[in-house]
């Protein structure tokens, strides 16, 4: 019984020799001394029909099998398990219930039809539903918003995911915006411009505390500061058109910035909207009026409308008020001659 106590708690190993084997060496250990080795020999069992296995000789394999059965039958020590039969049947204390699969009926039969029709099954969320058609004004505010925020013109694309439109609903509408003189489209409808803001760099880029935006003109490049409640004071930079020489201002709302330079319109108020984006390409600031006049004779321009700076910074201050505002009522160039008179310019060029 002490023999089998300590086998089963792993003190004893017992190490099973064949009859006529020799002796396993002992496992010497210089604090303990000698002790049986540890390891445990088993011979390999012989494969079907007979068929000689390795380390085994062909005639000592069956006196081999007689040995170990021997040794088993006459070893005091009990095994477990003794065999298969003795061990207990497993059974659950309780039946499992069984799964309630009624609510995903109709998810199966969904998800069935899809695999059949050869369509695509999705297992993450679904989108939400697009409407038909978006709001306009929502719209045109969606793309103000995003150039004030990051300086960058939003893709149709991304305006269909926010909205939760389709993309030729968005298409659809940027085109009536476009045709209302809000927008600028370009081909695929690309946005190029939505006043002040520019897509495409056409000669100015205005730096906020945190943003940089492409200026679509000196006229609204100028008007940064009084458009975005952010940036009070933003830094207006770009190259005579004349000589190449750059020019930068602090343009603030208080007052208008000092400097000699003057700028100079090329397209008259009646045929802005002719072509708007050479319209603004052409409405840019020079050294002064010696600039103009060498680069109205290299492009072979005419002369078109001179002006200050201080009346430039008038002209800018106040025509965009509450563009990124609902309810945005826009003024268009030629009838707006009762602005243009009060901010000081004069002339059948600007309808007076």
């Amino acid at each position: 019984m002490r023999r089998a106590a300590a086998i089963a708690a792993g003190s004893v190993r017992v190490a099973w020799v064949p009859p006529g084997a020799p002796a396993p060496a002992a496992s010497l250990n210089p604090r303990r001394g000698p002790r049986p080795s540890a390891r445990r020999t088993r011979p390999a069992r012989p494969a079907e029909g007979g068929a000689k296995r390795r380390g085994w000789p062909r005639d000592e394999q069956g006196a081999h099998e007689e040995g170990v059965a021997g040794q088993l039958e006459s070893s005091p020590v009990p095994i477990w398990p003794p065999c298969s039969d003795a061990l207990p049947p497993i059974s659950h204390p309780r039946p499992l219930p069984e799964p309630d699969l009624k609510p995903l009926e109709g998810l199966r039969g969904r998800c069935r039809d899809r695999h059949r029709s050869g369509a695509p099954v999705s297992h993450t969320q679904p989108p939400r539903m697009a409407t038909a058609e978006p709001d306009l004004e929502d719209l045109r505010l969606a793309v103000y918003h995003r150039f004030a925020n990051i300086g960058r013109a939003p893709t149709a694309q991304s305006l269909a995911e926010k909205l939760s439109t389709s993309f030729d609903s968005v298409c659809e509408g940027l085109r009536r915006l476009h045709d209302q003189h809000h927008l600028v489209l370009g081909s695929n409808a690309t946005i190029l411009m939505a006043h002040p803001f520019s897509a495409v760099p056409v000669g100015f880029a205005v730096m906020g505390e945190r943003t940089l935006w492409w200026g679509g003109c000196a006229w609204d490049s100028f008007s940064m500061p009084h458009l975005l409640p952010d940036d009070p004071e933003v830094l207006v930079s770009t190259r005579c058109p004349g000589c190449g020489r750059a020019h930068a201002w602090a343009v603030g709302r208080d007052a208008p910035p000092a400097g000699e330079q003057v700028a100079h319109f090329l397209q008259p108020t009646t045929r802005m909207w002719d072509d708007v984006v050479r319209t603004c390409a052409n409405q840019r600031l020079f050294c002064g009026r010696g600039c103009v006049d060498a680069w109205l004779a290299r492009t072979g321009n005419e002369l078109g409308y001179v002006m200050d700076l201080p009346t430039l910074w008038r002209l800018a201050g106040h025509w965009y008020d509450g563009r990124m505002e609902r309810g945005y009522t826009r003024r268009e160039p030629d009838t707006a001659a009762s602005y243009f008179r009060e901010v000081g310019l004069k002339g059948s060029f600007w309808g007076l």
